[in-house]
Formats: structure tokens, C-alpha cells, sequence
């Protein structure tokens, strides 16, 4: 017998308008390698970052708090970086706590920037 009701159709999230949500508990990346070279000025610089780490937790498209970041690499010239603290997305927001070790950057190049930061600090444009 025919009739002639509607049949309700199913909805996606694309359809009812939600947005894409993804979240991941964990993630890892160990071991990395990222190989740096600037030839420029003249002589260049050249170094191999090895042993990149970076750890986040709590990773959600649409969290409303901070999801914790660690990041740490070791160069071939004995560098080391440490980087701890927590991101958002939306707002885009970074609190991070940098530890740098056996990092030269020279007198002159290391002067301006501590001058710089010092007399003009940075400050993120508003939207």
C-alpha cells in the first residue's frame, strides 16, 4: 500500500552543521632527524638535530583547555633544546617553558637580541 509520508532520513555531523571532532590521548614521536643547512652568509651553517621527541596528551580538535606538549632534540654540535608547557587551538594560545643548553649564538648576534627584547618586548597582534 503506498502512502504518502516522509520517511526520516539519517543526518551526518556535515549535515546537522557540528564540526569535525577528533580526539587522541597520546602522541608519541620518537627518534626524529630533521638535517638544517644555511648557506648563507658566506660559510654557511650546518647541523643535524637528532633524537627529536615530542609528547602531547589530551589532543582534541575542539578543546577549551591547554593539552600538554614536550618537545627535546640534540644537535651534532652538542646543542640542546627542551621545550615543556601546554597549546590550544582555538583560541590559538602557547605557554611554554625553553630550556636551551651549549647554544652560540655569538656576542654580537646574542647582545641585539637581549637588547632588543629587552627595550621593545614582543607582543602577539591582536586579532
Amino acid at each position: 500500500m503506498a502512502t504518502s509520508e516522509e520517511k526520516p532520513t539519517a543526518t551526518t555531523d556535515d549535515e546537522d552543521g557540528s564540526p569535525f571532532k577528533l580526539k587522541i590521548d597520546e602522541i608519541d614521536v620518537r627518534d626524529g632527524i630533521v638535517f638544517f643547512e644555511d648557506k648563507l652568509p658566506d660559510g654557511g651553517f650546518k647541523t643535524v638535530a637528532r633524537e627529536i621527541n615530542i609528547d602531547v596528551s589530551d589532543f582534541a580538535l575542539d578543546s577549551t583547555t591547554g593539552m600538554p606538549l614536550t618537545l627535546s632534540l640534540e644537535t651534532d654540535r652538542e646543542e640542546a633544546v627542551r621545550v615543556n608547557g601546554y597549546f590550544q587551538l582555538n583560541p590559538f594560545t602557547l605557554s611554554l617553558h625553553n630550556d636551551l643548553n651549549n647554544i652560540s649564538l655569538g656576542w654580537g648576534l646574542t647582545n641585539h637580541i637581549i637588547g632588543s627584547y629587552t627595550t621593545n618586548p614582543w607582543v602577539a597582534p591582536s586579532a
